[in-house]
């Protein structure tokens, strides 16, 4: 009697309050893709030289050698911070969409475990008792 009281509030517990924290699941997912890769601080900085890297010459006048030096070595840091930046932003958005792709496989995994299991223990009391 104690074992389907206990398996009673299982199928309780799966089919109400595991939905919301199979979501909940889901969402700190999301999140946590998000934050890791941090996708909406490395589009917003997408041009940015790489680390701030960067070369500035503070001598007098106007020397355009200097300034043109200080050019291209800007150009090359954007160059490079967009090149480490966006497989970064490219790996996070697949990472993003085959979560939120694969929840609905999860959720109904989710919905069909109880039965399955239910349907391996009879199957396995019927090979038990009568064999192959």
């Amino acid at each position: 009697m104690i074992s389907l009281r206990v398996l009673w509030a299982y199928i309780l517990w799966h089919y109400g309050r595991g939905f919301s924290e199979l979501a909940h699941f889901w969402a700190s997912i999301i999140l946590f893709i998000n934050h890791f890769f941090s996708i909406p601080l490395l589009i917003r900085t997408l041009f940015s030289p790489w680390r701030r890297m960067g070369e500035a010459t503070r001598r007098g006048g106007l020397h355009i050698g200097d300034y043109f030096g200080d050019l291209v070595v800007g150009l090359l840091m954007r160059i490079v911070g967009f090149a480490v930046r966006m497989p970064t932003i490219i790996i996070g958005c697949i990472f993003l969409i085959g979560s939120v792709l694969l929840f609905p496989v999860l959720f109904l995994v989710w919905l069909l475990l109880p039965p399955f299991a239910l349907l391996l223990i009879v199957f396995g009391l019927y090979y038990a008792a009568f064999g192959l």
